[in-house]
């Protein structure tokens, strides 16, 4: 639960059922943590998944490496908290 997750991010991987709340509350912690998010499960919206996907690159920005649909926000945003998340851009442009 979310009580758990709070205290024991890791944790998320090992939940019976995700929330984006948990997901969020995980990543925030450690953006890394979204390997563990059990996307098909969660039915999230689109501004949902992106802010996630934004939470964690913006904790660690190679948690980039775990996402499908990158966005150029996204993208910048994981480059610039650590420049080596530049390997997992999928498609880099001039600007990234």
């Amino acid at each position: 639960d979310l009580d758990c997750i709070k205290r024991y991010p890791w944790e998320l991987e090992f939940a019976d059922k995700q929330t984006y709340e948990m997901c969020v509350e995980a990543v925030r912690r450690d953006g890394m943590l979204l390997e563990h998010v059990k996307f098909d499960e969660l039915n999230l919206t689109k501004e949902q998944l992106y802010n996630l996907c934004l939470i964690a690159v913006k904790q660690d920005g190679l948690s980039l490496k775990f996402i499908k649909e990158q966005t150029k926000e996204i993208c910048l945003e994981a480059v610039k908290q650590d420049g080596f998340a530049l390997k997992f851009v999928k498609e880099q442009t001039e600007e990234i």
